[in-house]
């Protein structure tokens, strides 16, 4: 069974004298079902932040996956900060049958290829990833 699962961390954070300050725990999470459902330009971008390490700008994973609405409504300074790791993004790569310059130079027609193997996959093993506890 493939493990499909893309490990990111968001950092809750607040606005102080505007800076962001890390607020409480961060959240670890499942991104690759928002990273699945991106159009593939937008999945080219965020794989060349996170690959080349040059930036932060996929917050919408988090917003996405719905792990930080109560944090955001609840807070009028609030913000976030994802993480993904380069490592961690490539091995995922690996694990769903693309390569590096792939997921870089990603088309509609690779990422329908690619949804469509995972859904088979899943559809086939009735398991999305690895047993509980192991991402």
């Amino acid at each position: 069974m493939t493990d499909f699962r893309l490990h990111a961390r968001v950092q809750p954070q607040l606005w102080v004298n505007d800076h962001a300050m890390d607020s409480g725990n961060s959240i670890d999470f499942d991104a690759a079902p928002q990273m699945l459902k991106l159009a593939a330009r937008h999945f080219a971008a965020i794989a060349e932040e996170i690959i080349i390490d040059n930036g932060h700008d996929y917050d919408d994973l988090a917003i996405d996956a719905g792990v930080v609405d109560e944090w955001l409504a609840k807070n009028s300074e609030a913000t976030i900060l994802v993480s993904i790791d380069s490592g961690d993004f490539i091995d995922w790569l690996e694990r769903i049958g693309l390569t590096e310059n792939e997921g870089l130079t990603m088309t509609e027609e690779r990422l329908e290829e690619v949804r469509s193997r995972v859904v088979e996959e899943i559809a086939e093993t009735g398991e999305v990833a690895a047993p509980t506890g192991s991402m």
